[in-house]
């Protein structure tokens, strides 16, 4: 993939995504079996392809989402599967 560096010039964002939040890091929060970090977005970037009347089109845009406290992955709308089962019925692609 190739990257891009929006108004910190160094928090490297990839190109190929269609969005790309770039974030200041605020503040890190110690917890107990591990961190949470603050920020504040400084700039989001996006295609104009992904735009519907000036604003993200989340069709347009198709996020896979990954639901951290079950461990589930979603596509808008639709369950995918469960970390750990999603990449078993895997098979490439033929050339």
């Amino acid at each position: 993939f190739n990257v891009f560096f929006g108004k910190l010039k160094n928090a490297p964002m990839i190109s190929e995504c269609p969005i790309n939040v770039e974030c200041r890091l605020v503040r890190t929060v110690e917890l107990l079996h591990g961190e949470v970090f603050i920020g504040e977005i400084v700039g989001v970037y996006m295609e104009d392809k992904y735009l519907t009347d000036a604003k993200p089109d989340m069709r347009k845009i198709n996020p896979l989402i990954f639901e951290q406290g079950l461990s589930n992955y979603w596509k808008l709308g639709e369950h995918i599967g469960r970390i750990g089962n999603v990449g078993k019925n895997y098979k490439p692609h033929q050339k």
